[in-house]
């Protein structure tokens, strides 16, 4: 995660971005990014990377708006599909997700942790 902080512009380089959520003071309260992952299986694929929000921050739907957002701007930059993984311990992430449409998938890259869950959805102009 270090390097991708020191490396931000580039991991989330156009068509990818990413999304900050403020509150009414300007502070922020959470995020969420869109990894451009190129054309895998034929498809425009957008990884989902660091879905956080802050804990002053949590009970209000900030996730779920915040992934609706990226959902609907990803459509409008043209990909086609997008991939996530998580971890068992992630129990809301991965319900959030669930409820979303996103379903198990293949890996698309290799994760350091056994446990690691793969998700996609597919997305429709």
């Amino acid at each position: 995660m270090d390097n991708e902080l020191v490396e931000l512009a580039s991991v989330y380089e156009s068509p990818g971005f990413l999304l900050l959520a403020r509150d009414e003071t300007g502070e922020r309260l959470g995020c969420v990014g869109l990894r451009n992952l190129g054309h895998l299986h034929g498809e425009m694929t957008g990884e989902i990377r660091r879905l956080f929000v802050r804990a002053d921050g949590r009970g209000r739907g900030l996730g779920r708006s915040l992934t609706e957002r990226l959902i609907v701007d990803a459509t409008g930059r043209g990909f086609d599909r997008l991939v996530l993984n998580t971890v068992p311990s992630m129990q809301e992430a991965l319900e959030l997700y669930t409820s979303l449409g996103f379903e198990p998938s293949e890996p698309y890259v290799d994760e350091p942790l056994e446990d690691t869950y793969y998700l996609a959805l597919t997305l429709v102009s």
